[in-house]
C-alpha cells in the first residue's frame, strides 16, 4: 500500500490488501492484531474529522449471526469500491477495520 520513493518520501501506492474470509491462520491472527495495535494509537492522536470509531453492543440471536456476518463482508466489498484502480493525487492509505465478536455467552 505504501512505496518509498527515491529521495525517501513515503506515498500511497494503488494496491489493496485484503484477508480472505474465513481463514485461521496464524498470519492473519497476527495481522488483525496489529490493526488493532494501531487504532488504539491512532485514536489518542489522529483528530476526529480523520477518523471513525464506533461500537455497539447488541443482542443477536443465533440463526442471526451469518446474517450479521453477511452484511458486513457486503459493508467491505463496497468500502473495497470506492478506491480508485489508479493513482489518485491526494489519495491517502486509509486502513478500515471492522469486527463482530460475542462478549457473552
Amino acid at each position: 500500500m505504501l512505496k518509498v520513493l527515491d529521495d525517501g518520501a513515503i506515498t500511497a501506492s494503488n494496491q489493496t490488501i485484503r484477508t480472505s474470509d474465513e481463514v485461521n491462520s496464524i498470519a492473519i491472527r497476527r495481522y488483525h492484531k496489529s490493526c488493532l495495535d494501531l487504532g488504539k494509537k491512532m485514536v489518542e492522536i489522529e483528530p476526529v474529522s480523520d477518523r471513525e470509531f464506533g461500537s455497539i453492543n447488541v443482542l443477536i440471536k443465533p440463526d442471526d449471526v451469518p446474517k450479521l456476518k453477511e452484511l458486513i463482508k457486503n459493508l467491505r466489498e463496497q468500502v473495497l469500491a470506492l478506491a480508485p484502480t489508479e493513482q489518485v493525487e491526494n489519495a491517502h492509505v486509509t486502513q478500515v477495520n471492522i469486527q463482530m465478536f460475542k462478549v457473552s455467552h
